[in-house]
């Protein structure tokens, strides 16, 4: 039948084939471990991130109306100045036209 080094030899090489199937097994494990972490690392940042940046966001909305609110409070004190100096004006000019 088979000879004794022959079927050593065989036998060797269903232990390497055995072998490099365990290996390439280990690595396929560990490359899913690795990816999991990474993936839960993530995740993890993403849930403390974007809280921060709905924040941010907000700051960003009340700052905007804040200075508008002020820009428009100084535009409506401008109107009214230029009216109180028609008026003024108005008063001045009929206490002169008044008088002649």
């Amino acid at each position: 039948m088979f000879s004794q080094p022959h079927l050593i030899s065989k036998i060797a090489n269903m232990k390497k084939k055995s072998s490099l199937k365990t290996e390439k097994g280990s690595a396929l494990l560990v490359t899913i471990m690795i990816t999991s972490v990474s993936i839960m690392f993530a995740i993890l940042l993403l849930e403390r991130i974007i809280p921060y940046t709905r924040q941010i966001r907000g700051m960003e909305d009340s700052l905007q109306a804040y200075y508008q609110a002020k820009g428009e409070i100084e535009l409506a004190k401008n109107e009214f100045f230029k009216k109180q100096i028609r008026e003024n004006i108005r008063d001045v000019d009929r206490v002169l036209t008044s008088s002649h």
